[in-house]
């Protein structure tokens, strides 16, 4: 997972959910072209976080399939494809990996 230098605390629970993402896994799907729902295209995509889902929605600027995932699903985390900032919606806040508590 990777490290952020953002020195802000963030207290999501719902980091027991998210499975081993490697730097080579996000820059691969880095490389994608477009939402798994529409044809949106980045910066406005999101990978889903869940253990093995890897799901990657649009995110509010477009259809929001990020969110619809999360709705269908339960699926809590997410991170911007392009800026690698970690949205929980369930908690409604940024996550930073080197801060949470509970740890990631």
């Amino acid at each position: 997972m990777p490290s952020s230098s953002n020195s802000k605390v963030s207290n999501c629970i719902h980091v027991d959910t998210v499975g081993d993402v490697s730097w080579e896994q996000l820059k691969q799907k880095q490389g994608v072209e477009e939402c798994d729902s529409c044809d949106a295209h980045p910066p406005h995509l999101w990978l889903c976080l869940y253990k093995d889902c890897h799901y990657v929605g649009c995110g509010e600027k477009v259809a929001d399939h990020s969110l619809h995932h999360y709705k269908e699903r339960n699926h809590s985390l997410t991170i911007n494809l392009m800026t690698l900032r970690i949205w929980c919606n369930s908690c409604e806040c940024e996550v930073f990996p080197d801060h949470n508590n509970p740890p990631f």
